[in-house]
């Protein structure tokens, strides 16, 4: 008990200012006044980093943790005890994601990407889509839409658009040893190039995870494709942190994307619990990019009317923007509906005039994590 009194002796002589976090990890304005109804409750004595003394515990009954009154430098969910599945550790502060992320030396990745599947046409959505400005154009072999991708593209520059594809694993159940996967990925390379009519791929992904071996092997198959200049970055799409771990342990090439379901609505449980795969990636520089962003949005939850009320935004506007705030990046559609393409090009693209405060922030995550536990 000296040494924690201590500790925080020599906290406050350091002027560490105070920072207090919201039971879903977000930063607070400020810590709660006494009269809030939050305490501060050290009982449940879980440690901080580096010997620093305890946490306190806002909104005690499923609740963040955060040091006790001081910012930490750094905190990771493996660093906490969970107590239940509704406590969650405090995060350091994410700066917002603006309009580009560097993905790989000299390779500017759109923050905002249009998503070519499951309902969304790209012989609709791509015209209006780089005439509002868009750039970004996400797509996979597998997709069955990439000749007509080219056939919209075919007068378009080349520095117009930045393009993404992905590798479909040929084995769901696993490949016989003797099935050639590194020489397999390099041809969807090379296959994506032909299909798109394009000389160079922005990006590859290998769409779904495989086996370890097997996840090294296209991977290697990449990285020929980056060393022959088919592509600019290569990535990854609903890998965990164990299969990125694993990965890693290999690669010449460090990933440069994870593309992950992230949405408010959403479960999002392929690539690990949210928040920790989150935080993972950002950690090891992976931009993390939401898939099916607009999944279960909650269109009629009145918190996500008000806080769109107040920005003057639409409640989608509010989802996607609330991914940015993160720190990460989305590929997102906009239907095969003529009549409503350009309403919806216009909201995807138009999240960087409005920042959602850190009080918005904290409602949604709420709301997500209630939607989250009705799954």
């Amino acid at each position: 008990m000296l040494i924690a009194l201590l500790l925080v002796s020599l906290a406050t002589a350091l002027a560490i200012p105070p920072t207090c976090f919201d039971n879903f990890g977000s930063c607070m304005d400020a810590c709660p006044a006494p009269e809030s109804g939050a305490r501060c409750d050290t009982e449940l004595n879980v440690p901080g980093l580096g010997g620093q003394p305890g946490y306190c515990c806002h909104e005690p009954e499923y609740g963040c943790f955060s040091e006790q009154g001081y910012a930490l430098a750094n905190c990771a969910s493996k660093d906490v005890t969970k107590y239940d599945d509704f406590f969650y550790c405090c995060e350091p502060r994410v700066r917002a994601t603006g309009k580009t992320v560097e993905i790989a030396p000299g390779v500017l990745m759109p923050s905002i990407n249009l998503g070519t599947c499951c309902g969304s046409d790209p012989k609709v959505g791509i015209p209006a889509w780089l005439a509002a400005g868009g750039s970004g154009i996400d797509t996979s072999n597998d997709y069955a839409s990439t000749t007509d991708i080219a056939g919209v593209l075919a007068s378009t520059p080349r520095s117009a658009f930045f393009m993404t594809s992905k590798v479909h694993v040929p084995c769901p159940g696993g490949c016989s040893p003797d099935y050639a996967l590194e020489q397999y990925a390099l041809e969807q390379v090379q296959l994506a190039i032909r299909t798109l009519a394009v000389v160079q791929l922005d990006l590859m992904l290998i769409h779904h995870p495989a086996s370890d071996p097997e996840n090294v092997a296209l991977w290697k198959g990449l990285e020929q494709a980056v060393a022959l200049n088919l592509t600019r970055a290569i990535g990854l799409s609903n890998f965990n942190p164990p299969q990125i771990d694993a990965l890693l342990k290999v690669a010449t090439v460090r990933p440069s994307v994870n593309q992950c379901d992230l949405s408010v609505g959403g479960q999002d449980k392929q690539c690990g619990e949210r928040d920790e795969a989150i935080s993972y990636n950002l950690a090891h520089n992976i931009s993390y990019e939401a898939w099916s962003p607009m999944k279960n949005c909650p269109f009629d939850d009145t918190s996500m009317k008000a806080i769109a009320a107040a920005h003057n935004v639409s409640v989608a506007q509010v989802c996607l923007r609330w991914i940015l705030e993160r720190g990460c990046t989305l590929a997102v559609g906009t239907g095969d509906d003529p009549d409503t393409v350009a309403k919806y090009t216009a909201e995807n693209l138009d999240l960087f005039n409005f920042r959602l405060a850190p009080a918005d922030i904290r409602e949604i995550n709420k709301i997500a994590s209630r939607r989250r536990r009705a799954l």
